[in-house]
C-alpha cells in the first residue's frame, strides 16, 4: 500500500508523486515479473499500479504491448492474495478496450463471481461485464440473475450497476432481468434498493404508463433508501413536466409528502423539485419555501448553501413568496461561508423593502472586504531594507532548492536568512536547534518569530516567512505592503479556513508566504500561544493563535499556495501575482521569469491602475 500524504508532507518534499518519472517501456519491462514463480504479490501489485497510472495519465499503449502485458497479468490469478486479485480486476477493466482476446479471463472471472469469497465476487462481476459483449451476454445471463438477488449487498449492487451499463448494448437481454431487479428493489440495503430502482427506471423510461405504475407501487409501500426517494422525486417531477402539470396529480402529492421525510437530502430534493416545476403559484411554493427557511438556520454549511441558493432562484420569479425568509437571510449575510453570504445578499436585494435595503447596505459595509486582483497604488513602495525574509529549509534540500532561490528572487531582498536543521557555511544557513520534521514545521516557524523579535534590527517592521520552494516577487510585495500600517498587527497572505462552519478559524497558508508586521509578532509571542508539537502545522497553529487574539487574517489573492498550472488561465490573467509555490513537475526558474520577474513590474503597475474589485 502507498503511504497517504497530507499538505505538509507535500510542502516538505515527502509528498512528491512516486510515479511522476515513469517510462512506459521500463514499466512494461517490469511486467515480465508476472511470469516468475513463485509470484511476489506485493511487487506485482505495485507494477499493476504503475500500468494503471500510465493508462489514466493518457499514455498510449499499443495493441501488441497491451495484449502482452494483459496475458502476463492473467497468470497472477494463480495467487490468492486479495490485494493482488483486486488489482487484477481493475487492470482487466482498464485494458479491456486496448488489449486483444481479453475474453481469455472469462472462466477465471466466472469462477470468482460464483465462488465463496465475497470480496472477490462483486469486483469479478464488474470486470466480467466490462469484457462481455452482446454475443457473449447470454452465456453469463444465469449468473447475472443470481448475482442481482444475491444476499451480499456488494455483489447485488455490482450486478445491478453492471446491468445498467449493459443496457446500452444489450437492452433486450437485460430487460429479461426485471423480475430479479424487482426483488432486489425490496432489499433492506439502501444502495441495493437505489441501484435496483435505477435499473427498473432505465428499462421502462420510454413507457410513461409503466413508469407511473412503478412510482405508484414503490411510493405506496414506502422506501428504505433516501437515495431511492431522491431518484423517485426526480422521476416524478419529470413525469409531471411531461403531463399537463396538474397539481392534483398523485405525483405532486408524493413530492409534497417528501417534505416531511426524516432524511434531509430527501426533504431538500422535494423542495427543489417543487420550486423548479413550471407554473407553480406562490401558494404551491409555500410548503417548499417553509422547509428551505428552516434549512437557513441549519448548523450544516452545505444545507444553508443549498437553501439560500434555491431561495435565490425562487426570488427571481416569486419574490413575495420568499419575503417571509428575509430575517433568516439577513442572519446569513455575516455567514463565515462567503458563498452563502453572497447569495443571501443578492436574494435580499430582490425581496427587501426600501427600509430593509438600507439596513442591508449597512450590514454589507460592515462585513465586506476589499480584495485587490492587481497591485495597489497606496504610495511609495516599502523599502527593501524594511522587509526581513526568512526561508525555511532543511539539509536534504540545500543542494536543489536553495540554488533556485538564489538564481531567482533572493537578489531582490534587503535582508534574507536561510533557516535549517544544519549549519552550512557555503549558503550560509542558520541552525535553529530544531530538528527537521516530515510533517508540519511549527517549532521552526516559532523559533524564527522569536529570533526576529529578539535579534533583528529594531527598525525592520516586516517579516516574511517562505518555504524553500516558494517563488516570490519582493518588488511586488513592497508595493503591496505600502497599503498597510506597520503600527497595526498585520497577518497577510492567502487565506484558508478550518471548520469555519462550526466555530473554526482562518489561517494564512504557508506555501505562498506569510507576512507579519512586528506588532503582530509582538502580540503573538506575548500571548504564550505556542505549538503543541514541533511537527504541528505551523500555518494552522498561527491562525488559531491570531484568532484567539482577535487579530484577523488579511487575505490577498495575489499569494498562491500552488503552481501557475494549478489555476485557471482566466483567473491568473486578471492578476499581478506576488508568489507561487512548489517546484513539482515545472521549471521553477522559467515560472519565475514568466510570472514574477522584476522586468515585468512597469507593465504590471500600469495594469494595476484598472482599480479594485469588491468581493465578499
Amino acid at each position: 500500500m502507498l503511504k497517504k500524504f497530507d499538505k505538509k508532507d507535500e510542502e516538505s518534499g515527502g509528498g512528491s508523486n512516486p510515479f511522476q518519472h515513469l517510462e512506459k517501456s521500463a514499466v512494461l519491462q517490469e511486467a515480465r515479473v508476472f511470469n516468475e514463480t513463485p509470484i511476489n504479490p506485493r511487487k506485482c501489485a505495485h507494477i499493476l499500479t504503475k500500468i494503471l497510472y500510465l493508462i489514466n495519465q493518457g499514455e498510449h499503449l499499443g495493441t501488441t504491448e497491451a495484449t502482452e502485458a494483459f496475458f502476463a497479468m492473467t497468470k497472477l490469478f494463480q495467487s490468492n492474495d486479495p490485494t493482488l486479485r483486486r488489482m487484477c480486476y481493475l487492470t482487466i477493466k482498464e485494458m479491456s478496450c486496448i488489449a486483444e482476446d481479453v475474453i481469455i479471463v472469462t472462466s477465471s472471472l466466472t469462477k470468482d463471481m460464483t465462488g465463496k469469497e465475497d470480496s472477490y465476487r462483486g469486483p469479478a462481476v464488474r470486470a466480467l461485464c466490462q469484457i462481455t459483449d452482446s454475443t457473449m451476454l447470454q452465456a453469463i445471463e444465469r449468473y447475472m440473475k443470481q448475482a442481482i438477488v444475491d444476499k451480499v449487498p456488494s455483489v447485488s449492487s455490482s450486478a445491478l450497476v453492471s446491468s445498467l451499463h449493459l443496457l446500452k448494448c444489450s437492452f433486450d437481454v437485460v430487460k429479461r432481468w426485471v423480475n430479479e431487479a424487482q426483488e432486489a428493489a425490496s432489499s433492506d440495503n439502501i444502495m441495493v434498493q437505489y441501484h435496483a430502482l435505477g435499473l427498473l427506471y432505465h428499462v421502462r423510461k420510454n413507457d410513461r404508463l409503466a413508469v407511473s405504475k412503478m412510482i405508484s407501487k414503490f411510493t405506496r409501500h414506502g422506501l428504505k433508501s433516501p437515495f431511492a426517494y431522491c431518484m423517485m422525486i426526480r422521476v416524478a417531477s419529470r413525469q409531471l413536466e411531461d403531463e399537463d402539470g396538474s397539481r392534483d396529480s398523485p405525483l405532486f402529492d408524493f413530492i409534497e409528502s417528501c417534505l416531511r421525510n426524516k432524511h434531509e437530502m430527501v426533504v431538500y430534493e422535494a423542495a427543489s423539485a417543487i420550486v423548479n416545476l413550471p407554473g407553480c403559484s406562490a401558494k404551491e411554493l409555500a410548503p417548499a419555501v417553509s422547509v428551505l427557511q428552516l434549512f437557513c438556520s441549519s448548523p450544516k454549511a452545505a444545507l444553508r448553501y443549498a437553501a439560500v441558493r434555491t431561495l435565490n432562484k425562487v426570488a427571481m420569479k416569486h419574490p413575495s413568496a420568499v419575503t417571509a425568509c428575509n430575517l433568516d437571510l439577513e442572519n446569513l449575510v455575516t455567514d463565515a461561508n462567503r458563498s452563502i453570504a453572497t447569495l443571501a445578499i443578492t436574494t435580499l436585494l430582490k425581496t427587501g423593502s426600501e427600509g430593509s435595503i438600507d439596513r442591508l447596505m449597512k450590514q454589507i459595509s460592515s462585513c465586506a472586504t476589499s480584495f485587490q486582483s492587481s497591485l495597489p497604488l497606496c504610495g511609495n513602495p516599502v523599502k527593501k531594507e524594511d522587509i526581513f525574509v526568512a526561508v525555511k529549509t532543511c539539509k536534504k534540500f540545500h543542494g536543489d532548492r536553495i540554488p533556485i532561490v538564489k538564481q531567482t528572487w533572493a537578489g531582490q531582498a534587503g535582508h534574507l536568512e536561510y533557516y535549517s536543521d544544519y549549519a552550512d557555511n557555503s549558503i550560509p544557513t542558520v541552525d535553529l536547534g530544531i530538528p527537521n520534521t516530515d510533517r508540519g514545521h511549527c517549532g521552526k516557524t516559532f523559533a524564527i518569530l522569536e529570533r526576529f523579535l529578539n535579534h533583528s534590527h529594531d527598525k525592520i517592521p516586516w517579516l516574511v516567512i517562505v518555504d524553500d520552494d516558494t517563488l516570490i516577487s519582493i518588488s511586488r510585495l513592497r508595493h503591496l505592503l505600502s497599503c498597510y500600517d506597520t503600527r497595526e498587527p498585520v497577518f497577510l497572505g492567502e487565506r484558508y479556513g478550518y471548520g469555519l462552519g462550526t466555530g473554526g478559524y482562518s489561517y494564512v497558508t504557508g506555501g505562498g508566504g506569510m507576512v507579519f508586521s512586528k506588532e503582530a509578532i509582538r502580540r503573538l509571542l506575548a500571548s504564550k500561544c505556542r505549538c503543541y508539537s514541533n511537527d504541528a502545522p505551523d500555518d494552522m497553529v498561527l491562525g488559531m493563535c491570531f484568532s484567539g487574539l482577535g487579530i484577523p487574517v488579511t487575505h490577498s489573492p495575489l499569494f498562491h499556495q500552488a503552481r501557475p498550472v494549478d489555476y485557471p488561465k482566466d483567473y491568473l490573467s486578471h492578476q499581478v501575482p506576488v508568489s507561487f509555490h512548489k517546484h513539482w513537475n515545472i521549471d521553477p526558474v522559467k515560472v519565475y521569469f514568466t510570472w514574477l520577474a522584476p522586468d515585468e513590474e512597469d507593465r504590471a503597475r500600469q495594469q494595476s491602475r484598472r482599480g479594485l474589485r469588491e468581493e465578499l
